[in-house]
């Protein structure tokens, strides 16, 4: 596929140029099991309609007068919240969550920061404002770049678990998975221009240079997936917010441990 790509920058770099983006921006679909669909099945189910974005696929569970909403990271979807869906059931909580675009149920092919952005706010518009939110890995930066674009006042209190530090990481990644050329990175990098902005604009020091809201973030220190140093970008910028640092649960946090703490945070 790099080969391709490269090729395709001297050829016919427009079509270079959208065709990497749009791979760079495509997360594999993961099924849910079973198991899966039969949990997702106990919700109060919703389709998510705009003229500007695919179908969204939206749950939720209960009445209480405390709205939260859930998103999750890359190649992910709402299945991951059961945990917390499972005691927040037993609380005064209305408990939200959408599978981003191109996960879970939801339709559409891609998915980046910006996107997952606008559709986030399509969904505030839509059901009404939201307490708290959390959000995993890409979910959480989702959160702190809707809270610098778009409101920073969006929610009281919001938690974020796992969360990258800057877009170009994946980027590099990229690049390096499949040894584009500079011609091509340059032609990707344009096409991002050209739809959103500088994809170096998406980073978490800028994002949380004037937060405002309350907070909890947590990372694991031996997170494989996003550096743990960027902790210290929060523990800098967010002056309002707890911290949590744990050992040996990796990128997903899929712990007792953590989802305690998230809920005695909510819960002050």
């Amino acid at each position: 596929m790099g080969f391709h790509l490269n090729m395709l920058s001297l050829i016919n770099p427009k079509h270079a140029a959208r065709k990497g983006f749009d791979l760079f921006c495509s997360p594999m679909r993961i099924k849910l099991t079973d198991r899966q669909k039969d949990f997702m099945r106990t919700a109060e189910l919703d389709v998510m309609k705009s003229s500007s974005y695919p179908d969204i696929q939206v749950y939720k569970w209960g009445s209480g007068s405390k709205k939260i909403l859930f998103l999750h990271g890359w190649q992910s979807h709402s299945f991951r919240w059961i945990k917390y869906i499972l005691k927040l059931k037993q609380l005064d909580y209305t408990i939200y969550a959408f599978d981003a675009p191109a996960s879970g149920y939801s339709k559409g092919k891609i998915l980046n920061v910006p996107f997952y952005g606008e559709v986030l706010d399509e969904f505030l518009k839509q059901y009404g404002k939201m307490d708290y939110a959390v959000g995993h890995s890409l979910g959480a930066f989702t959160l702190f770049y809707y809270l610098k674009d778009y409101n920073p006042y969006a929610f009281e209190k919001v938690v974020s678990l796992a969360c990258p530090g800057k877009a170009m990481d994946f980027v590099d990644l990229y690049v390096e998975m499949l040894g584009l050329s500079v011609k091509t990175q340059q032609l990707i990098f344009d096409e991002f221009i050209s739809r959103y902005r500088d994809i170096r604009y998406f980073t978490l020091d800028n994002f949380t240079a004037d937060i405002k809201v309350n907070g909890l973030f947590i990372h694991d220190k031996d997170d494989g997936d996003v550096p743990f140093e960027y902790t210290k970008v929060l523990e800098k910028n967010w002056k309002k917010a707890e911290s949590m640092y744990t050992e040996g649960l990796g990128h997903k946090m899929r712990s007792p441990e953590v989802v305690n703490r998230v809920l005695g945070f909510l819960e002050k």
